[in-house]
């Protein structure tokens, strides 16, 4: 479900960026934060709360940049998901 879910958090972030909506920035990012804390994934974990922090303070200005940090990393949790599900169904 995480990873099917992974972009929705990631599209609804963004559109909080473009908008200029804090709100919506920190309360998606507060949602990723708490999907990926699952899986003790400590730096999305992190990511995902300076976003979530940037969105509290209102500095949207500097949340593209953070995004994009964010974005790499959970391209690599998602990817190795992915080859453990594979292992897993064998």
């Amino acid at each position: 479900m995480f990873i099917e879910s992974c972009s929705d958090y990631i599209t609804r972030i963004k559109q909080g960026i473009a908008g200029n909506d804090a709100g919506i920035l920190e309360r998606e990012a507060h949602s990723l934060k708490g999907a990926v804390g699952n899986f003790s994934a400590k730096e999305a974990y992190e990511a995902a709360y300076r976003l979530e922090k940037l969105g509290n303070e209102g500095k949207i200005t500097t949340a593209a940049e953070e995004l994009s940090i964010l974005e790499g990393i959970l391209s690599e949790l998602v990817s190795e998901m992915k080859i453990v599900l594979q292992e897993m169904n064998k």
